[in-house]
């Protein structure tokens, strides 16, 4: 269905965008913590199982949140196919790293401290699929392939500072209400039913 910047169903559409958003956010803070606590204590297995878990819920939700993003450029609600979500990703994660190298250029800080050449010119060509392809596998689809075939550890390494780097840059704009959450209709009415 076709909608209108600013009409009922743009604003229900911003209020599940933030809500995907706020989940990711969650997801990639709970990574953070684990991913610290392992360095201190790298043979805990509840921790190994946490650290993945929590990182396939950050891919996962920040996916999702990607392709609401797709829906509301394009002001429809389809499902869009996946050559649509990988082009949309890859020229999201492309136009990501230029501002990134044109804001060094013009001297603003880098938020990863990284120079200008460390951000390559593009993402590379699979990076849009890969990164369907393992939030379908490691957080989307109960699959055989999630315990050998994919291996995680292959997309993060190639992979976690193209995601990261996008994170981030929404974080920018989404993440701005985190100090104090807005209202988000039935996300937030939920509690009222368990309170009572």
């Amino acid at each position: 269905m076709n909608f209108s910047i600013g009409d009922g169903v743009d604003g229900d559409l911003c209020v599940a965008l933030s809500h995907e958003f706020f989940r990711c956010d969650d997801a990639f803070e709970a990574f953070e913590k684990v991913r610290i606590s392992l360095k201190q204590d790298r043979n805990n297995k509840r921790l190994r199982y946490k650290a993945y878990n929590h990182y396939a819920d950050f891919l996962h939700h920040y996916y999702e949140f990607m392709i609401g993003c797709y829906r509301r450029d394009y002001a429809n609600t389809k499902d869009p196919d996946h050559k649509e979500k990988d082009a949309y990703i890859m020229h999201h994660a492309n136009r990501v790293l230029r501002n990134r190298r044109e804001d060094i250029r013009r001297g603003i800080p880098d938020a990863l401290n990284l120079n200008r050449f460390e951000y390559p010119e593009t993402a590379p060509s699979e990076f849009a699929s890969s990164f369907r392809r393992y939030r379908n596998i490691v957080g989307g689809h109960t699959n055989y392939e999630r315990s050998e075939k994919f291996r995680f550890s292959d997309f993060y390494k190639k992979y976690h500072k193209y995601v990261c780097i996008m994170y981030l840059e929404s974080l920018s704009w989404w993440g701005r209400h985190k100090l104090e959450y807005p209202y988000l209709k039935e996300m937030s009415d939920f509690a009222e039913c368990i309170i009572d």
